[in-house]
């Protein structure tokens, strides 16, 4: 009965953890960042044998400045871009399209298609969905990426502050009889998440590097800047991720320079992901 109890108790709050993923995102990147400063907070204590809390606190002072800069210069680069993109989404659609389909358009079962009839269908598709929902849909995730970002701003000095005693209260939340061989477990586990978070965020900063490179200098793209961060972004999501930033690079790369240029950027993208893989 007593293991039963505990079965029913774990799954109860998997589900719940699982309804509330959401708004546990904050939560997890604040314990995130907390947890691979958390050797370097331990070292600045030692060598200055201070407590804590100061060495903290000054550390997460400048990394709120690292990601004022950052956003800075993500707001000053890429948002214009973005605009520009919106402002003239047709346009770049039906250079797109004429690439692909020609002048003259493709003629299936009898029906002439061209780029300026696709085009004007998406439009009327798109003017069909929009409305009050969409709307609302938008303003609701603004406001959610607001609040989000100002939350795990704010978690963020509680768990670089706090870490080693919510860590040492934590193990105590489990049964008695796992105690022992969680904390057996944990000095191996430990480094090597530790090693993995790291590897993610070399390998963000990385591809935006190498990518901005290819995009910008190389190939003379415009919103070089904005395609770097997005297929940064993107190298976090396995498997499709990589197949999203290649399709976005070479529909701009098309619609700015034709096919050879889109096959070129193309052979760059499978390069740049081969030395992301080794």
């Amino acid at each position: 009965l007593f293991r039963s109890a505990s079965t029913a108790k774990t799954a109860a709050i998997a589900v719940l953890l699982y309804e509330i993923r959401i708004a546990l995102l904050p939560f997890v990147f604040a314990i995130a960042v907390a947890f691979v400063l958390d050797p370097v907070i331990k070292t600045l204590q030692r060598r200055l044998e201070s407590p804590r809390w100061p060495i903290a606190a000054a550390l997460y002072l400048l990394l709120l400045m690292l990601l004022g800069a950052v956003g800075y210069w993500i707001f000053t680069s890429a948002v214009p871009a973005v605009m520009h993109i919106v402002a003239h989404a047709p346009d770049i659609l039906r250079h797109f399209l004429s690439e692909i389909m020609g002048n003259k358009g493709i003629t299936i079962f009898g029906q002439t298609y061209t780029a300026d009839k696709v085009v004007a269908a998406l439009g009327g598709m798109v003017a069909g969905m929009a409305g009050v929902t969409a709307l609302e849909r938008a303003v609701g995730l603004a406001v959610s990426v607001i609040f989000g970002t100002f939350l795990t701003l704010v978690l963020m000095p509680y768990f670089m502050i706090s870490a080693p005693r919510l860590a040492a209260g934590s193990i105590w939340l489990l049964p008695a009889e796992r105690r022992r061989s969680v904390q057996d477990l944990l000095p191996k586990i430990i480094p090597m998440l530790r090693r993995y978070l790291i590897g993610l965020g070399i390998v963000v900063i990385y591809t935006v590097v190498v990518a901005w490179i290819g995009f910008g200098p190389i190939f003379h793209l415009p919103y070089a800047v904005l395609l770097a961060i997005v297929v940064g972004i993107l190298e976090l999501i396995p498997v499709i991720g990589p197949f999203l930033s290649a399709t976005i690079v070479g529909v701009i790369a098309i619609q700015e320079q034709g096919i050879i240029a889109a096959v070129l950027l193309f052979g760059f993208a499978i390069g740049l992901r081969l030395s992301i893989d080794n």
